[in-house]
């Protein structure tokens, strides 16, 4: 096992510190290109809050690969992607990647588009449903906009000392803005793509079969050895008045993966693609009469499709689609001794299942074993739709002695319906054989209807900021109240920062979050009624806590010649996470849903990164070095079920209680990430580095049933990964505004991968991503 050597790194940041003045003469010319923006956030928090702001140029020059929102996110050390590394063979899939943020469940993160909540709340942890049901639709993502990071002005990921204008998490808030009108009038053109020829697909010899068989599992493209991506892009900016500006953006991307078809009931296949569509569509318009006032009106949609097949069906076409579309108007007013801002927002979100047919008629053989089915399993349909208020009144400086108060108010309310439907009766009948002879029949009629469900949201909060000299006291108090659970969170909220010396700040935190109830479990409990399904004891959802994080936190910034240094430890305390707990009787299994006992995080992490560009020759240098160190009591070892129920692990027998007690599968415990950038203006050449070493991961894998019935489950512990990615982009000006680019993206360069499992079940048997190469070409003025 590799270990983390905190004293190497102390010395590199320390040689790091003592050559950068030599570089550092001077700024980046002026006259660089750059994207201008208009920020229009509140900049009250800049110095307290802990967060990370990539604007649109940090965007422009991060390697990605499908341009996901949260695909920016890999350089924040309080992140983590859900579920570890990604599958090396799921490479032709775009929907966006789960993230935890100090080490809290993934939909435990709150996302916002241009100050609105755009939370799925419908299904994000596929606890509600079984997953195996093909007659539900497939889980989407916990954000409900899988937006292009094109159409987006900048991404603020806020990790601790969260300002009490934001709620509904307990691991972080991500907040995007859309792209709002600069003032200056331009249009972009982009286009980029991937196949699985640019790729390093590592296979193992366990799923080499099933890879080259390309069948589905069910209608999910499991082993997708071959794909092909393209991706297109168009931005307009454009005055239409001397006070009236305009933003349009389009986005396609579109993925083709190569599968196999049943062809009839021989068992006969041919190759046929299942194809992966998100279009994004937004349009901004910003009125600005006066400095003292302001409007804003968006409109914005974002639709995701999968066109797939069944592995056993001949003509079992399936359209899974997650459609989210909204519009926001936000007025922003000086008035009286302060600012007031009010926005009203409405947001829409829809998965639909849409399926061939409304009767599936099942034929399974024994001898030899075989499985076809014709028709299909209906169409259905889940919406969330949410009304949005808030209000929020911000006063200028007020000066009281030797203090001053920078004072707060705010008030939220949201309104979130939830609607199941399925137009038609679906009927399920399976005959069995065995040798050709029918051993037995069944069959099942899952009803028609539409369910339907809704809760409410109100918060209110206030904080002052409190400037003494040197030091910036922000407390603040931020009340939720949900008529779903039925509970009123107060939720104290307290950082402060002292600036010892010139160079030398400290900062001090400790806060309360409340995180998402997910009313969605009181429509997944009618659902299962309508199906006759009795797996699931939804009545366990009454007198559930909200769940919520206690935070302490403690940081110290120090700049140090041209460098910046920066240390800062979080310690997260998670309570009543709401869980499913399956207990078995008497054969039959039934899922309840739990306050679970808590666990803790703590996170360190240091960081330091050049204040002015380091220049040599004609190129201009940036470093940015960062490591983290994660530990949390948080385990996944077969989390759901009876705690004292016994299991073997490694061959030794033990409730699940001690097994999560002895193998703590959190994903990496550490991570050490170097950023190098480098421009040469006089060229137009642009490059970008990001390096990630990984630490080792533990976790559990399930093998089988022992013989006396219990399950047998293995632990792995694999070594560390180094990953880097790097972009290079030439954009020469042609003439008057006009600029082409060329880029290429190497993700993974070293192509230095890691097994996933222990390859004791073939399922498991994967690779994380090996080294892959993509192309973006593009046109501005």
């Amino acid at each position: 096992m590799h270990t983390f050597n905190k004293t190497i790194l102390a010395v590199t940041i320390a040689s790091l510190c003592s050559v950068s003045s030599v570089y550092a003469e001077t700024e980046k010319p002026s006259n660089t290109q750059t994207d201008l923006t208009v920020n229009v956030t509140d900049t009250r928090d800049d110095d307290l809050s802990t967060k990370q702001t990539l604007d649109a140029d940090d965007i422009k020059d991060t390697p990605s690969s499908n341009g996901n929102l949260t695909d920016y996110l890999k350089d924040n050390p309080n992140v983590r992607f859900a579920g570890g590394d990604l599958d090396g063979l799921q490479g032709g899939e775009i929907k966006p990647s789960s993230i935890s943020i100090n080490g809290a469940d993934s939909e435990q993160t709150a996302y916002l588009l241009d100050g609105i909540n755009i939370n799925n709340d419908i299904d994000p942890g596929h606890q509600l449903f079984d997953g195996s049901m093909a007659v539900n639709p497939n889980k989407s993502s916990e954000q409900a906009y899988y937006f292009d990071a094109n159409l987006l002005t900048g991404v603020t990921a806020y990790t601790s000392d969260v300002p009490v204008s934001l709620g509904g998490f307990t691991g972080g808030a991500v907040v995007a803005e859309t792209r709002h009108y600069s003032g200056e009038n331009r249009v972009k053109l982009r286009y980029r793509g991937t196949q699985s020829d640019w790729a390093s697909v590592h296979i193992d010899d366990h799923v080499k079969a099933a890879t080259e068989a390309l069948e589905p599992t069910g209608s999910e493209a499991t082993y997708q050895p071959k794909y092909k991506k393209n991706f297109f892009s168009l931005m307009a900016e454009q005055s239409l008045t001397d006070d009236i500006g305009m933003v349009l953006g389009f986005s396609r991307r579109d993925s083709d993966i190569q599968q196999t078809r049943l062809l009839n009931p021989t068992g006969e296949r041919d190759r046929e693609d299942q194809t992966r569509r998100s279009d994004n569509f937004l349009a901004n318009f910003n009125w600005v009469p006066d400095v003292n006032r302001s409007l804003e009106f968006g409109l914005r949609l974002s639709d995701y499709s999968e066109g797939k097949y069944f592995a056993t069906n001949t003509e079992g076409d399936v359209t899974d689609t997650h459609l989210a579309y909204g519009s926001t108007v936000k007025w922003t007013q000086k008035l009286g001794a302060g600012s007031f801002s009010a926005t009203a927002a409405y947001d829409k979100f829809k998965d639909e299942r849409d399926s061939s047919s409304n009767t599936a008629n099942v034929y399974i053989e024994f001898d030899p074993a075989f499985e076809f089915y014709e028709g299909g399993y209906g169409d259905s349909q889940m919406t969330q739709q949410n009304i949005n208020l808030l209000l929020a009144y911000d006063f200028d400086r007020i000066d009281v002695g030797p203090t001053s108060h920078l004072i707060s108010l705010g008030a939220d309310y949201r309104k979130t319906d939830f609607e199941f439907n399925r137009d038609h009766d679906v009927n399920i009948n399976t005959a069995m054989t065995w040798g050709g002879v029918e051993i037995g029949q069944s069959s099942e009629t899952l009803n028609a209807g539409s369910v339907s469900t809704d809760h409410q949201d109100y918060a209110i909060y206030v904080e002052d900021q409190i400037q003494i000299g040197n030091l910036t006291l922000r407390p603040g108090i931020r009340i939720d109240r949900d008529d779903f659970l039925e509970n009123t969170n107060i939720a104290p909220r307290f950082v402060s920062s002292l600036q010892v010396a010139r160079d030398t700040n400290v900062s001090f935190g400790i806060n309360r979050y409340y995180g998402r109830s997910f009313a969605s479990m009181k429509l997944a409990g009618e659902v299962q009624e309508l199906n006759n399904d009795t797996s699931r004891d939804y009545a366990s959802i009454d007198g559930l806590k909200t769940p919520h994080a206690d935070e302490v936190t403690f940081g110290i910034t120090q700049n140090v010649s041209n460098f910046v240094l920066s240390a800062s430890y979080v310690n997260r305390d998670y309570k009543n996470r709401i869980v499913t707990e399956e207990l078995r009787t008497a054969g039959s299994k039934v899922v309840s849903y739990v306050n679970t006992e808590s666990y803790s995080a703590d996170v360190y992490t240091i960081q330091a990164s050049n204040i002015k560009p380091w220049v040599l020759g004609p190129t201009y240098w940036t470093t940015t070095l960062a490591a983290d160190w994660t530990t949390t009591d948080y385990s996944t070892v077969a989390s759901g079920y009876n705690a004292n129920e016994l299991i073997y692990l490694d061959g030794k027998l033990m409730t699940r209680a001690e097994a999560q007690e002895k193998v703590n599968s959190n994903g990496e415990e550490w991570i050490v990430r170097l950023g190098l950038d480098m421009e040469v203006p006089t060229y137009n050449i642009a490059w970008a580095n990001k390096i990630y070493i990984k630490a080792p991961v533990k976790d559990t894998e399930y093998s089988t049933d022992a013989a006396d019935g219990k399950e047998m489950y293995y632990s792995y512990d694999h070594g560390t990964q180094t990953q880097w990615d790097t972009r290079l982009r030439y954009q020469p000006s042609l003439y008057g505004t006009h600029s082409a680019y060329v880029q290429v993206d190497i993700l993974n360069v070293l192509d230095d991968v890691r097994q996933k499992g222990i390859f004791s079940t073939a399922s498991n048997a994967t690779f994380s991503p090996g080294r892959e190469f993509w192309l973006e070409l593009g046109y501005e003025f």
